[in-house]
């Protein structure tokens, strides 16, 4: 298997991936996948993986060619829906 064809196989949590990580997607680099994560730390989790085009250098096509490549999952446990009636 080629490099290439690896980096399309691989699938990322945008809440959970390393800098290291991050930076395998392809179009993604080191200068990116900094950005990807100081956004988690500085905004919180990503709700979805739509999210990362508000990180400055992800485009819209950026994201349509990594969307398949990218999950947004909840960090740290059970999400709370706080708008249920009780």
């Amino acid at each position: 298997m080629s490099e290439n064809e690896e980096r399309e196989d691989f699938v990322l949590d945008l809440n959970t991936g390393s800098e290291e990580e991050l930076s395998r997607l392809p179009g993604i680099g080191p200068v990116l996948a900094t950005r990807i994560v100081n956004y988690r730390e500085e905004v919180g989790p990503y709700q979805e993986p739509a999210d990362v085009v508000a990180v400055s250098g992800i485009t819209a096509s950026l994201y349509d060619r990594l969307a398949g490549q990218l999950t947004a999952g909840q960090p740290g446990g059970l999400a709370i829906d706080l708008n249920l009636s009780l």
